[in-house]
């Protein structure tokens, strides 16, 4: 992930940035299938998709935590 995706992340709403895990998360498991049946080229994609969802689920946590100081 790009930085100027990550700024467009911030960006999002709540709502949004759950479906954007979902989806994320979604793409991991078929990531990880598609290993288990030798079929995936590309191991490194699995990481990135990992960190993807952890600063998903980061921007997420920093909002709740900007909405409760408010």
């Amino acid at each position: 992930m790009k930085r100027k995706e990550l700024n467009s992340f911030k960006n999002l709403s709540e709502k949004e940035l759950f479906s954007k895990l979902t989806e994320l998360q979604s793409k991991l498991e078929t990531l990880k299938f598609d290993k288990k049946l030798a079929k995936l080229q590309n191991t490194a994609q699995i990481q990135q998709i990992r960190r993807d969802i952890a600063r998903v689920l980061t921007i997420l946590k920093e909002k709740k935590y900007d909405s409760n100081k408010n």
